[in-house]
């Protein structure tokens, strides 16, 4: 993808929500790339908004973070209702609904709870 070319620390195999993360950390889309701000960037480069972006970032996040005990989200929407959870948070609500619940608990959220992740579905 075109962003991961914007970010010579990144790799081919990251997702766009880490490229994102390098280049806003670093403020490559300043230094680098001649825009003003991160906003600015994410608007005109990518037509989307910085809360846009944001969101990307936090899903990397939750991604890195689950990646070490086998879980691999599949898109932004899956870790939305992680996001504001501690890491370890994250992989015990993860862990919890990996039960026989856990595909449907996963594809489809009853709530943006993350708590009714541990919740049985009835």
């Amino acid at each position: 993808m075109a962003i991961l070319a914007e970010c010579p620390s990144c790799h081919k195999k990251q997702k766009v929500g880490t490229a994102l993360r390098i280049i806003k950390e670093e403020k490559l889309y300043k230094e680098t790339l001649g825009f003003k701000n991160f906003e600015e960037y994410c608007k005109e480069r990518w037509g989307f908004s910085k809360t846009h972006a944001n969101r990307f970032i936090a899903s990397a996040r939750v991604t890195e973070n689950l990646t070490p005990i086998g879980v691999k989200p599949t898109s932004e929407s899956q870790t939305r209702p992680l996001v504001p959870l501690e890491p370890d948070q994250q992989k015990e609500v993860r862990q919890r609904i990996s039960s026989a619940n856990a595909a449907r608990n996963w594809a489809k959220p009853r709530s943006q709870n993350p708590i009714d992740y541990c919740l049985p579905v009835l």
